[in-house]
């Protein structure tokens, strides 16, 4: 009997889009799937890949405002033309020799190529999009009319989209899936605080700086921290920027704060998550949902406007966490949380009741429900 194909396509605009695939991918691989997770901005003109990644992420770091400019005036459902740069020969002839049984798409891009090769009958193929923040632009759901399910994460984005005209079951409301490492509820704190030299019955402050490849605008709120020399481990992780790494290093020896930690990229992130006591924050989608997943408070220090400011809004308005609005409610903010640790356990509590332990196994399901629907017609 011939493996199921599963292509997992993704564009790497921003971090999340690229671990949910991967971890839908390595799901699937366990469980004996024949599966391709593909970046399509590989397939593009390398120019126009280079052009376009940067650009996101200078205006999304450092131009906020115009980002929600761009997010707002493109929420509307239409086929944007930028989606045809996507579609090339390179990556046409991958897909076809692929044939895969079903797509489970984490971008909005490749959701639309695949809706083109459908509709235009070039490939015979189920079609899923996973939604990978807290609010569904319209951009996301172009492809209705051909895709047999979309993805999010809550029952809120489901009714949302339910008065966008989508068919209720069309719309799971299974998360974000993340890597099944974030499942492990049994690792050892004493022996991860071991590990890294910290000692017992020291709260646990956990900075990241702004997903893998770190932000500059994380600096400024992780100074404040440093001199405030809170009676607290500081565990900063910078991702792949080295001059955010090189400046925290500074920071540590200029405030002569030992209990500031500061680490690069790390592949151990639940293990950072488990002996926190909250996390000091940008509010990415991928990073809110590990957060979730690990009952971790969140202490939301900036976003990059669109989205983010979505899935902000969802953990403020849900009591998961805080947003700060100045370096001054900053200071407050830390000092207030870590006078009464009540504040923090009761967060977590919130968190507990809201998070889904199953999406992966969900969309296994979901796999094998769409494709058995073809076997009965």
């Amino acid at each position: 009997m011939s493996k199921i194909k599963v292509l997992i396509p993704y564009a790497s605009y921003g971090s999340g889009h690229k671990t949910t695939a991967q971890s839908i991918a390595k799901h699937l691989e366990q469980k004996d799937y024949d599966v391709l997770c593909v970046d399509v901005l590989k397939y593009i003109n390398p120019v126009f890949e280079k052009i376009t990644t940067n650009l996101f992420e200078k205006i999304t770091f450092k131009l906020p405002f115009l980002w929600e400019i761009i997010y707002k005036s493109t929420d509307f459902n239409s086929q944007s033309f930028f989606h045809k740069l996507y579609n090339n020969r390179r990556l046409q002839k991958l897909i076809f020799d692929f044939n895969p049984d079903i797509v489970i798409s984490t971008h909005f891009f490749p959701s639309r190529i695949i809706a083109d090769y459908i509709t235009n009958g070039l490939l015979s193929t189920k079609l899923v999009t996973i939604v990978t923040d807290y609010e569904t632009h319209a951009q996301w759901i172009t492809n209705r009319r051909v895709e047999n399910a979309i993805v999010v994460n809550t029952p809120y984005e489901k009714k949302e989209l339910q008065k966008k005209g989508l068919k209720s079951s069309k719309i799971k409301t299974f998360g974000i899936p993340i890597s099944e490492k974030f499942y492990n509820n049994k690792l050892n704190h004493s022996q991860i605080k071991k590990k890294l030299n910290l000692k017992e019955n020291i709260p646990i402050i956990l900075f990241l700086s702004g997903g893998s490849s770190g932000s500059k605008n994380s600096l400024k709120y992780l100074k404040k921290l440093v001199q405030m020399h809170p009676y607290a481990y500081i565990l900063f992780i910078s991702g792949t920027n080295k001059k955010v790494y090189n400046k925290a290093i500074k920071y540590q020896k200029k405030y002569h704060n030992d209990f500031l930690k500061v680490y690069g990229f790390v592949n151990n992130m639940p293990e950072f998550l488990a002996i926190s006591d909250f996390v000091i924050t940008k509010p990415g989608g991928a990073t809110v949902t590990e957060c979730l997943h690990m009952n971790k408070p969140m202490l939301l220090i900036t976003y990059n406007a669109g989205q983010e400011r979505a899935n902000y809004k969802y953990i403020v308005r849900n009591n998961f966490g805080k947003k700060v609005y100045s370096l001054f409610h900053f200071r407050l903010t830390i000092k207030h949380f870590l006078e009464h640790p009540e504040i923090i356990k009761r967060y977590a509590k919130n968190i507990s009741h809201a998070h889904n332990d199953n999406a992966l196994i969900e969309i296994e399901k979901l796999i094998q429900e769409l494709l058995n629907k073809d076997k009965k017609a």
